[in-house]
């Protein structure tokens, strides 16, 4: 029995919400709900179980990938953006910064996974981290009109802003990364520190009232803090949590009198969904396009949200994307699923000797692009956009489906160019490979601090009983905050079934 949304005006959507009366059931024809389970909203997580030998598997990427981030840390204890690993043929590394800034998504990911490990093991060294992190951001310049954080610091003792911008979608990940740690050590010293830096941030200058749409960014010009004209318009993206997760904790403080903030969002946010069929069983799949068709924009939500939980459609939505990966990797005789993202494409060094990142934002499958994005249609950019893949990518695409990628992710391991493995013992993985165009095989000996944070995150969460990180846990917990999240993601459903059927 299927319940479909699409008939419903949103306004219709908003009475029902607030009577309570159902729950979204996923778009995907190949998943099937009874009436039991249309009516709930406690969604339970893909079957992670492993074996013994699977277990000690993705527990050494997890130790690796936890070594890594530390290598990555700079003297204020805030992870460098991206290191260079230099494989020697004797298996020795030298490790270099390449970019020693860092952004508030790389420390808000960073805290989470420092979060998740001390409440696991009481371990020293993660709650020393938290304690260093929570000092350095106490001490940090900020937005004081918002109490909101710059776009750049520097990772050295003197923690110099580099860039005077303010970034609504990074600093989300922040605060909820700060409210994490409030919820996760409730009554602390660590709870009371974080608590005071995320009660000032107030998301509200980023609103626009006539379209219910977030403005991306501010920007400091001749003087003046000018917000730029951009607003994330487009559900397929990262920046979707601002609409869920910023309401729900009440980050808009202007508007938290707005009980219409997503459904108005979700009337004005672009969605397309690709059906498609695919693999030797023509598997049928509802298919999210993003902005850059990538899969970070897809599953990066879930690191800090948990949006599985109350969204059986974003559910079945990362299942059936690692599927399409695996069959486009096999279609396109790829060494590897098509797990394309952002990331490093390569390592410059100038004629002084330094060394700096070639980073490429247009990777993602072209298939999944959104139609709004203009850039696909560059011969020059649609040439690379599919032409490197990204260990992230993969693992984040494994935790809704770790049997099908665990055998994936262990072929990694064999695969290297020159002395560079893509799979780096003791430290994780490098941050990508090339698999077609004149790079084909090479490996990206770089690694980036949101890469392997958001591997660690999802490694924790294969781990997990329940599927989720330290952020989706405290969020889930919290009877007020879950109840906000819920009544989000069933407009949020409503639109993604709407728009399946077209």
């Amino acid at each position: 029995m299927l319940f479909h949304l699409q008939k419903l005006t949103l306004f219709k959507l908003i009475f029902l919400l607030h009577l309570g009366l159902f729950s979204a059931p996923t778009l995907a024809a190949s998943s099937h709900y009874d009436c039991a389970e249309l009516f709930t909203l406690e969604v339970k997580s893909a079957d992670r179980t492993l074996d013994p030998e699977g277990n000690t598997q993705i527990q050494t990427y997890l130790d690796d990938t936890i070594h890594s981030l530390n290598q990555m840390r700079g003297a204020n204890g805030l992870l460098n953006d991206t290191i260079w690993i230099e494989s020697k043929a004797d298996g020795s590394n030298v490790i270099r910064a390449v970019q020693s800034n860092t952004s508030p998504s790389n420390i808000g990911a960073d805290l989470i996974v420092q979060t998740e490990l001390a409440i696991r093991n009481s371990d020293s060294t993660a709650k020393s981290n938290l304690n260093q992190i929570l000092s350095t951001l106490k001490g940090l310049a900020k937005h004081n009109e918002s109490g909101l954080f710059f776009s750049w610091y520097s990772t050295d003792q003197t923690s110099k802003v580099a860039s005077f911008a303010v970034s609504s979608i990074d600093n989300l990940h922040l605060a909820i990364a700060l409210w994490t740690i409030k919820e996760s050590f409730s009554g602390t010293e660590l709870a009371r520190r974080a608590e005071e830096l995320f009660r000032p941030m107030n998301f509200s200058m980023f609103y626009d009232v006539p379209t219910g749409l977030i403005h991306g960014n501010f920007a400091y010009i001749d003087g003046k803090w000018v917000r730029e004209t951009y607003t994330f318009a487009n559900m397929g993206s990262e920046a979707r949590l601002l609409y869920t997760a910023g309401w729900a904790l009440g980050l808009f403080k202007n508007y938290s009198h707005k009980t219409d903030f997503v459904a108005k969002a979700c009337k004005a946010l672009k969605c397309e969904i690709l059906q498609t069929e695919h693999g030797p069983i023509h598997l049928h799949d509802s298919l999210l396009k993003e902005w850059m068709g990538s899969a970070f924009q897809l599953y990066f939500p879930e690191k800090f949200g948990g949006e599985e939980n109350y969204s059986p459609v974003i559910k079945n939505l990362y299942k059936s994307l690692g599927n399409y990966m695996i069959a486009e990797g096999e279609r396109r005789g790829l060494a590897l699923p098509a797990g394309c993202s952002p990331c490093v494409v390569g390592i410059i060094e100038d004629k002084n000797g330094k060394f700096y990142s070639e980073y490429n934002p247009n990777l993602g499958n072209i298939a999944l692009v959104s139609s709004d994005n203009q850039d696909v249609l560059d011969p020059a950019a649609a040439a690379k956009w599919e032409a490197t893949v990204t260990p992230h990518a993969l693992v984040m695409a494994a935790v809704s489906n770790i049997k099908s990628f665990l055998p994936i992710l262990k072929k990694t391991e064999s695969i290297k160019s020159g002395n560079n493995p893509l799979y780096i013992k003791g430290m994780g993985w490098a941050d990508a490979l090339h698999v077609v165009g004149p790079d084909a095989g090479t490996v990206v000996p770089a690694q980036e601090a949101i890469s392997q944070a958001v591997i660690a995150i999802s490694l924790m969460q294969i781990q997990s009983a329940d599927g989720l990180s330290a952020s989706g846990r405290a969020l889930f917990k919290n009877q007020k905050i879950r109840t906000r999240m819920k009544l989000a993601y069933q407009i949020v459903d409503g639109k993604l079934n709407e728009e399946a059927s077209k």
